[in-house]
């Protein structure tokens, strides 16, 4: 139905609640036959009260007298007691069924797992089939006088319940491979299925057999109310999913689109990072190598001295140094003072180079995360959106 599987969809309705009204209504004409047994008369009897067993297994010996009551588990709250009373009746009904009418009683394949959620207080709807198996029996039971009478005395008091017992009978038989509305002289007929032994089961049989004009409207029309809810609901299911498909369609383009925004910002900045280190281990070897040659001319300048001091006498000597003394130191100076500020230079171009090394490191430092972010990106199914590649791709370019 317009893409969707029916069936998981209807028990998540029923798993939240938004139908458990219709089975209640289903469940309410079987709570009020069970009130009708002796010891089962209360007055606000629920289905939650069947899940031990008791009671079921008390209507069903009250029928056929096929349930050895003293080895029911009453009013224990071990659910382990809780499922041996179910397993007693669910044994019964199998027992019954094949005795009576040469039919396999049809209970849930995985009963064991169903009883136990039962026992365990986890659900309740399985004791409402279970009342419903049990209903039909009371046209083979040899009180069915009695059942008669009081399955009449019921109807007059609310015949759509009674109309809903009908249905629920005749439900269960065809279920089970019986048609109760054939003729008596067909060889698979109602009466062939049920031999009455008294007028009263035949009369118990009558009341339940299908009647002209009568149908289960109230039903019908629950059924009808939840199948638009289901419809309208899934309509809006599918709706929606168009709407995120686009949405997926826009976000994957536009991760798409940040991803090579981010690979050029990367590549861009790595580029221009090698390119910055290189210009300064350039400039350094030029600085490096100026000192270098004021350094050699310093002492070649030193030796000359040296050696001029060595030739000369003293008097030559001290007029040399009388007359170039006030030269040199002007040289010394200039070549000192010329010294200091290479020194000073190299100097600032050393705390340059290493302030450009540190940006450097940190550009480098920078691009291995960023590498590493585009390596470890998670699948787009699991991205948060465009928002946070949008950030990773502005503190890039920042």
């Amino acid at each position: 139905f317009f893409g969707f599987p029916i069936r998981p969809l209807i028990w998540t309705y029923l798993a939240k609640g938004e139908c458990v009204q219709l089975g209640s209504v289903m469940a309410e004409p079987l709570l009020r036959w069970i009130r009708t047994f002796d010891g089962c008369c209360a007055e606000f009897l629920l289905v939650e009260d069947l899940a031990d067993g008791v009671i079921l297994c008390e209507v069903f010996h009250s029928i056929t007298g096929m349930i050895e009551l003293p080895r029911l588990k009453r009013g224990s709250g071990n659910w382990v007691h809780r499922q041996a009373n179910l397993r007693l009746l669910t044994d019964g009904l199998q027992k019954f069924y094949l005795e009576h009418w040469k039919k396999r009683c049809r209970l849930p394949e995985d009963l064991n797992d169903t009883l136990v959620a039962v026992a365990q207080g986890l659900t309740s709807e399985p004791c409402v089939r279970l009342a419903k198996l049990i209903f039909p029996c009371i046209v083979a039971s040899e009180h069915a006088d009695e059942f008669a009478e009081k399955l009449r005395a019921l109807q007059s008091e609310s015949p759509e319940d009674g109309e809903e017992l009908m249905r629920i009978f005749q439900e269960v038989m065809l279920e089970h491979g019986v048609n109760p509305s054939e003729p008596a002289t067909s060889s698979s007929s109602f009466s062939e299925d049920f031999p009455c032994q008294s007028p009263s089961q035949a009369d118990l049989i009558a009341a339940l057999s299908p009647r002209p004009g009568v149908g289960d409207r109230r039903t019908l029309a629950m059924a009808i109310q939840a199948n638009e809810t289901l419809r309208a609901k899934l309509e809006a299911c599918n709706d929606s999913l168009k709407r995120k498909e686009v949405e997926y369609d826009t976000l994957l383009g536009e991760c798409k689109a940040l991803r090579v925004q981010l690979a050029r910002v990367s590549s861009s900045q790595k580029a221009a990072a090698v390119e910055a280190a290189l210009a300064l281990e350039a400039m350094m070897a030029e600085k490096d190598a100026h000192i270098e040659a004021l350094t050699a001319q310093l002492s070649e300048k030193e030796r000359q001295l040296s050696r001029m001091e060595g030739l000369v006498d003293e008097a030559e000597l001290a007029s040399l140094r009388a007359a170039d003394s006030a030269q040199l130191r002007e040289k010394v100076a200039s070549l000192t003072k010329n010294l200091i500020g290479s020194q000073r230079e190299a100097h600032k171009y050393q705390l340059q180079l290493e302030c450009e090394q540190s940006v450097v490191g940190e550009l480098q430092e920078q691009l291995r995360l960023l590498e590493a972010k585009v390596a470890q990106e998670p699948p787009l199914s699991q991205m948060d959106g465009p928002s946070e590649a949008a950030e990773q791709c502005r503190q890039a370019e920042a």
